[in-house]
């Protein structure tokens, strides 16, 4: 199935501005440093298989620097379009980041150059693929996607609240910043090609000045690309135009020789059922007429139910009514067709389509071990449009390298059982954010169709709630597995070099550097997060400065990472909480607890070890340390706890312990949910 994208872009200087800061990026076509805006709208058409693109471009700075910037990022995108799209790469996403970064260096290195202290852009994009639809940005410029009369914003807003008194937070990302100070990373999302669908970009010299619905109510219209944005422009000059503004809207024309079905939209999806109902009725009624020869008068209903009959009407009117009939039948199909496409396409969220009943590929790819942070939040984000309904995703605080640390929330945040699941508190152990994001998956694809011992999912969940933080150290992954180089902060990057050489210095290690870092278990500064509770601290050892491992920290609770996992705790009436460690296939439990809270304890223990099959070992029995996100749970807190230590070799494991780790793993939340009923 093949499209064709029509498109019409408007820029202009508005009412109050001296010069025009904005620019765009429209197949090839962007204006130079010096301009005042379009002088009329451009329209054009653009072929799916061409991957065209589209993008705008809001300048920051003052004076002459707005317009500077915006330029530079315009022409630094198109650079990139033509060494990579336009020598036939098809790798959409890589190349929305490639040039995010691309274009943070030419803004970035002429403010470095001209010595201006404060210069950048935001970047909005729109790259339409031969399978799919990408989108990328970077501040606050808007992209929205209009969809069943419906606009949706799909863009990221990189800004801090407003503030009493001010028009608006300042940017938190753009174009134009320094590296060193936070590494350029786009919100991407993509989605699937669908007939009449439109994509805008406009930046908020539109979007300060004509609200959301009044924006959509102009898309609804049915009018032309070019009339559409030409009419908005109007509105927002209408408005008193403050700012400059550009507008770039997108509609999708599937091409072919037959009339593509339409979306239909959920609210008119029960008008179309009656409809599709009572053409059914009158289809019966009529060929029970055809068949019994007589009106409905002549016919008692005892009738109606026996064998049919021959007709005695003569063939000719048969023939006639057959006909009338058979268009009747076919009407009722197409409408039974419109409905069946209407389930498949009626959860469609922001970029992104959830078909139901239907198979969908996989987010959580589990090809390769070594699954990122920047892959593993790209796929939270994206389950989250995916899944609106039954999945929510929090920022617990962010470590010392500013990572998000992400809590994925599943179910009712006001359920009245709510159970925590962390994985790779030990950076090293990462294979166990792969099991902790392939549960959340699989909860959400099996919530509505999928059961277990036989309670359907949507029954199963009922008023339990289950948060997981799939990856609790997201700094010290980083650095296990792509060294200190992968931390952006130089200062907090040259003390983890540091620990290398404190850690060597010491005889803690004889390890060579790249073994050194894979081996990494603590967070980036130095902590082991998993000695950092406020149960055993006092009494634990381990290692009296920052190191790879086994240092406690300055005082309980003292890392970011650690109170992310507190303030879970705090917020929710937990009922258990499970920590994924590696390896040794084996469940940890028995922290020392007594009575009730033992009880409950065992009670977990055994149910993990029905699904995993791990053997159960007590912490008192074996001697391990204390200090533990377990111990604290279960002695501090009375609440039930307990470490499954997944896979065999040595970490970080490797991907051949996948299949395995999975199998046993898969199921771990249906049967909690069965526990705690």
């Amino acid at each position: 199935m093949n499209y064709k994208i029509r498109y019409a872009c408007v820029c202009d200087r508005g009412k109050v501005r001296t010069n025009n800061e904005d620019n765009f990026w429209c197949q090839g076509l962007y204006l130079d440093q010096e301009h005042q805006g379009l002088d009329k709208t451009l329209t054009g058409e653009a072929l799916q298989e061409t991957m065209p693109g589209f993008a705008v471009f809001d300048g920051m700075g003052g004076e002459s620097c707005g317009e500077i910037a915006s330029y530079l990022a315009a022409n630094a995108f198109q650079k990139c379009y033509q060494k990579e799209i336009g020598n036939g790469s098809s790798d959409m996403e890589g190349f929305i980041r490639r040039a995010c970064r691309e274009m943070n260096r030419e803004v970035y290195q002429y403010s470095l150059d001209h010595k201006i202290r404060s210069m950048g852009s935001t970047a909005s994009v729109i790259m339409f693929g031969k399978e799919q639809i990408y989108i990328g940005n970077l501040g606050d410029t808007r992209i929205y996607h209009f969809y069943d009369d419906t606009l949706k914003q799909i863009s990221k807003e990189h800004s801090l609240k407003r503030f009493p008194g001010d028009k608006k937070g300042p940017l938190t990302h753009y174009v134009g910043i320094p590296e060193s100070e936070l590494q350029v990373s786009p919100h991407i999302a993509r989605g699937s090609y669908h007939h009449k669908d439109k994509y805008l970009i406009c930046s908020d010299g539109l979007t300060d000045l004509v609200s959301d619905q009044e924006i959509g109510q102009v898309l609804k219209n049915g009018k032309s690309v070019k009339e559409c944005v030409e009419i908005l422009l109007e509105m927002a000059l209408n408005q008193g135009g403050r700012d400059n503004i550009t507008i770039l809207l997108c509609e999708l024309q599937q091409t072919g020789e037959t009339e593509p079905a339409p979306r239909i939209n959920r609210k008119k999806k029960w008008g179309i059922i009656g409809a599709a109902l009572l053409l059914g009725i009158v289809a019966l009624g009529v060929l029970a007429w055809f068949q019994f020869g007589g009106t409905a008068g002549e016919t008692s209903g005892e009738e109606t139910r026996q064998e049919a009959k021959p007709s005695k009407a003569p063939a000719k009117d048969r023939e006639e009514k057959n006909v009338q009939l058979q268009e009747q039948e076919n009407d009722t199909q197409l409408q039974e067709n419109s409905i069946q496409m209407q389930e498949q396409e009626e959860n469609t969220v922001g970029l992104v389509t959830k078909p139901k009943n239907q198979q969908q590929e996989p987010v959580v790819e589990t090809a390769k071990a070594e699954y990122t942070y920047d892959e593993m939040e790209e796929d939270l984000k994206l389950l989250e449009e995916q899944y609106p309904d039954y999945m929510s995703l929090n920022s617990l605080g962010k470590t010392a390298d500013q990572r998000d640390i992400w809590e994925a929330v599943l179910g009712d945040p006001q359920a009245s059982r709510h159970i925590l699941i962390q994985a790779s508190i030990h950076a090293r152990e990462y294979m166990n954010t792969l099991v902790a994001m392939k549960q959340i998956e699989e909860y959400l694809t099996g919530f509505e169709s999928g059961a277990y011992e036989n309670i359907p999912m949507e029954n199963l969940y009922e008023d339990i709630c289950i948060h997981v933080i799939p990856m609790v150290n997201p700094d010290g992954v980083t650095i296990s597995q792509k060294g200190p180089a992968g931390i952006r902060d130089p200062q907090l990057r040259a003390a983890a070099e540091g620990i290398y050489q404190a850690d060597l210095q010491n005889q803690k290690t004889t390890l060579p550097e790249e073994e050194y870092w894979r081996n990494w278990k603590a967070n980036a500064r130095g902590v082991d997060l998993n000695r950092n509770f406020d149960v055993g601290w006092q009494e634990y050892q381990g290692t009296s400065y920052p190191s790879s491992d086994c240092y406690k920290g300055e005082a309980p609770a003292s890392e970011p990472e650690t109170q992310a996992i507190l303030q879970v705790q705090q917020e929710n009436p937990l009922v258990c909480c499970v920590a994924y460690h590696s390896s040794g296939n084996l469940i940890y439990w028995n922290y020392g607890s007594q009575g009730q809270v033992l009880a409950q304890d065992q009670a977990l223990a055994q149910k993990v070890q029905e699904v995993t099959e791990y053997p159960l070992h007590s912490t008192i029995d074996d001697g391990t340390d204390s200090a533990g996100c377990s111990d604290y749970f279960v002695l501090k807190l009375n609440i039930p706890a307990i470490t499954i230590e997944n896979g065999t070799g040595a970490c970080p494991l490797g991907i051949e312990e996948w299949e395995t780790l999975w199998a046993r793993n898969k199921n771990l939340f249906p049967a909690l949910a069965v526990l705690y009923r």
